[in-house]
């Protein structure tokens, strides 16, 4: 995400509002679906990056 790490160069040590979204999707069961980050850790979804 190269646009949220280039934003300090132009607006300086200004507090950035950035919003993000997740989901968690339970079965019945009450187990969580997870997805494999590629960092190899698991998480919640995230949305897709939009290019």
């Amino acid at each position: 995400m190269r646009y949220i790490e280039d934003l300090p160069k132009f607006v300086g040590n200004q507090p950035l509002i950035l919003v993000g979204v997740a989901v968690a999707v339970v079965n019945e069961s009450g187990e969580f679906l997870l997805q494999k980050r590629a960092d190899g850790l698991w998480g919640v979804g995230l949305c897709p990056k939009m290019n």
